[in-house]
């Protein structure tokens, strides 16, 4: 990697008059906005579509491959000819516009999304349609019956008729026979989703602006991927989960936590060339530069709970694909730049594999505070790593700030030499610019400096989380002038 940063901002928490972010004018905005302060990253995370069951969590997605239709923007598609703006008009897309309400998200945009739909049956294909559909064959089908085998049976697939949940063939053509409309809308979704990223992506690189993706290491049971693909899955003849994912418990919570995705057989996914992560792995590598993996440490060992346990104290360690399972990665895509989530406690085994690959790992400056000498203070960082002030786990680093106990508070502002002058999210951001690493990533908020106000995701907190949205007069003189001379200042721009 070359020296450079980036901003982290979910494309959900963009400004948009339709209660959610879009790829639409707002995203073009943010993309000028990158360029203007000298950034050379947009990182975002996952894109595929959630559901309320799952809080909204764009790491429990409904598919790996599939992306979210709330992403669709509504004004291209008037622009497309596909919606009038009258049928735009008396929906409510919630309240506060510093907050997405879901529920009312969901019900406009099914209903919009459906007249547009309504006028595209009656056009003729465009001409990439066809191409679309070979590029998304081993895939699109069957997520677009799942989603509606969904809508018609619950979301709990391992309770739908034995026939369809075990996959029989006269079952599905039936499916798809008396659903057929239905089907084909949720491929419409996906064609348009493509459509609208495709031109958001081509834009950004203009622009000298590359993506980084977010790719969780573990599917959700509640997805077209565990119906479609059940025998890389950890399930029993019903198709139910014998073990679980999770992490131990620690000094953070006495219980663990229990995840509850269904583990993999990385022996089946082994003996047959690890296909589906090389499918999840292209569908990323298509949309992205750069993919962060999240939880690396569980490629090498993970945490595998029995399926119905509450906490995770009966928890085991398991070991994991290793070093073989990326080289059949770096084989595939040699191009594609990947980065290891690798934060916490590592084993031998992770740094390892790390630096066999040469991946770069992460630092958050907030961890690097709890000890004498922590490898996440800046004087301890390598070239070769993405170091960030915060990130969607955790508060902006304002927020983390104002909540320290004061000795520790101290330590802070002497090391980073923080002061109320400058800011002190700027000082922490200046930290990071002038470090060795070759890559600083911020959060849009820490730009701003927002305090708590601003946090996306409370880990192992249901309800709440994936709501934020920044207002439309983020892009400040100030911020764009002051960020422009850091950039310069520590040698982050390409002179």
């Amino acid at each position: 990697m070359q020296r450079a940063s980036g901003i982290l901002l979910p494309i959900f928490s963009l400004p948009s008059k339709y209660g959610i972010g879009s790829l639409g004018r707002e995203a073009y905005r943010f993309v000028d906005f990158l360029a203007d302060i000298h950034q050379a990253y947009w990182q975002v995370l996952p894109l595929g579509p959630t559901c309320p069951d799952s809080g909204n969590s764009p790491y429990s997605a409904l598919s790996s491959f599939a992306g979210d239709p709330n992403y669709i923007d509504l004004d291209l598609l008037q622009e497309e000819g596909l919606l009038e703006s009258e049928d735009l008009t008396g929906l409510e897309w919630g309240k506060d516009p510093g907050r997405i309400d879901y529920l009312a998200v969901d019900r406009g945009r099914d209903r919009v999304l459906h007249q547009a739909f309504a006028r595209f049956r009656n056009r003729p294909l465009p001409e990439d349609y066809s191409d679309f559909l070979d590029r998304t064959r081993h895939w699109l089908e069957d997520y677009a019956l799942y989603r509606v085998l969904r809508s018609l049976y619950g979301r709990d697939w391992t309770g739908w008729p034995r026939e369809v949940k075990k996959r029989e063939r006269e079952a599905l053509e039936a499916i798809r026979q008396a659903h057929g409309e239905e089907v084909d809308y949720q491929v419409f979704l996906q064609y348009t989703f493509f459509n609208h990223y495709d031109r958001l992506s081509a834009y950004a690189h203009e622009k000298g602006i590359r993506l980084i993706g977010d790719l969780p290491i573990y599917t959700p049971m509640d997805s077209g991927d565990a119906w479609a693909r059940a025998r890389y899955f950890l399930l029993d003849e019903d198709k139910v989960p014998v073990r679980v994912s999770g992490v131990p418990p620690d000094a953070y919570s006495a219980d663990g936590q229990v995840w509850n995705h269904p583990l993999y057989r990385w022996d089946v996914l082994k003996d047959d060339g690890y296909s589906y992560w090389l499918d999840k792995m292209g569908a990323n590598a298509r949309l992205f530069d750069l993919v962060r993996l999240d939880h690396f440490i569980g490629f090498t060992t993970y945490f595998s709970i029995p399926y119905g346990e509450k906490t995770a104290h009966r928890g085991e360690w398991v070991e994991g694909p290793g070093l073989d399972f990326f080289r059949t990665i770096q084989k595939a895509y040699p191009d594609l730049p990947l980065i290891a989530e690798d934060l916490g406690s590592l084993t031998p085994a992770v740094s390892r594999i790390k630096d066999a690959m040469a991946y770069p790992g992460m630092g958050v400056l907030q961890f690097a505070f709890g000890g004498d000498d922590s490898k996440y203070l800046p004087h301890n960082f390598v070239k070769n790593s993405v170091v960030y002030t915060s990130t969607h786990d955790s508060a902006p680093f304002l927020g983390w700030y104002r909540s320290l106990p004061d000795p520790v508070k101290k330590r802070v502002e002497a090391y980073l030499l923080l002061s109320e002058e400058e800011g002190i999210h700027w000082g922490a951001i200046r930290s990071l610019l002038g470090s060795v690493s070759d890559l600083t990533i911020f959060s849009l908020q820490d730009l701003l400096g927002l305090g708590e106000e601003g946090r996306i995701n409370i880990p192992g907190i249901a309800e709440g989380n994936w709501v934020w949205r920044v207002g439309p007069d983020y892009d400040s003189g100030e911020v764009r002038d002051r960020m422009r001379a850091y950039m310069t200042t520590y040698r982050r721009y390409p002179f």
